[in-house]
Formats: structure tokens, C-alpha cells, sequence
């Protein structure tokens, strides 16, 4: 419970203001960077995109696309 080693998170900087939730993203990005835990954020704020490995998009509750963020922002 102290240790996780997945944490999910669904829309977690939406009610967040632009630097509340950059703030909330870097930490989070920083307790993920541990080589044993993963992060899995799900949500419709793009300002998120710049804190990820990877980016999977999805259509009607399917994973359709899944991209390293550097070809995201070469397709973008």
C-alpha cells in the first residue's frame, strides 16, 4: 500500500488550474520514475501528453493507437 506498484489515476488534474495540475503531474511523474512502479493516467486534458512515455488512444473504450510520446509529437 505504501510501495505501490501500479497507480492509476482517472482525470486527475481535471478540476485542477493549469499550474495546480502541472504540479500534480510532476510529482506523480516523479514517485513513477521508479524502475519497479508504473503509472497509468487516463484522461481528455492534452496538458498531460508532455508528462508520458507513451500514449495509447482510445475509441469507444478500446485501445486503438499506442505511441512512444516523441513519434506522438512527430505525427502531431
Amino acid at each position: 500500500m505504501h510501495d505501490p506498484k501500479l497507480i492509476v489515476c482517472d482525470e486527475p488534474t481535471s478540476n485542477l488550474d493549469h499550474e495546480a495540475g502541472r504540479s500534480m503531474m510532476e510529482v506523480m511523474r516523479h514517485v513513477a520514475k521508479s524502475p519497479d512502479r508504473a503509472l497509468i493516467v487516463v484522461t481528455h486534458d492534452t496538458r498531460v501528453l508532455e508528462f508520458a512515455d507513451r500514449i495509447a488512444r482510445m475509441d469507444d473504450g478500446k485501445i486503438i493507437e499506442v505511441v512512444d510520446r516523441k513519434d506522438w509529437e512527430r505525427l502531431q
